[in-house]
């Protein structure tokens, strides 16, 4: 009797190990869409904002960042 059920406990650890891979997963799945999501609305508004930058300063530059030295 002992044996049946030290078999059943092991079958159900390897079932929730493969329930919380599922769930690390999904998980990951939702953060990267909202990195994706986040960063295009970052990357218009930085570009926004270098474009009114340009044209307060009326620079002849191509890219709010400087070349360097």
């Amino acid at each position: 009797m002992r044996r049946r059920s030290v078999r059943v406990s092991a079958r159900e650890d390897g079932a929730s190990a493969v329930e919380y891979a599922l769930i690390v997963a999904g998980v990951a799945a939702v953060i990267v869409v909202i990195v994706v999501a986040v960063g295009s609305v970052l990357n218009k508004s930085v570009t926004n904002s270098c474009d009114h930058i340009k044209q307060t300063l009326d620079s002849n530059t191509s890219t709010c960042v400087s070349s360097g030295p």
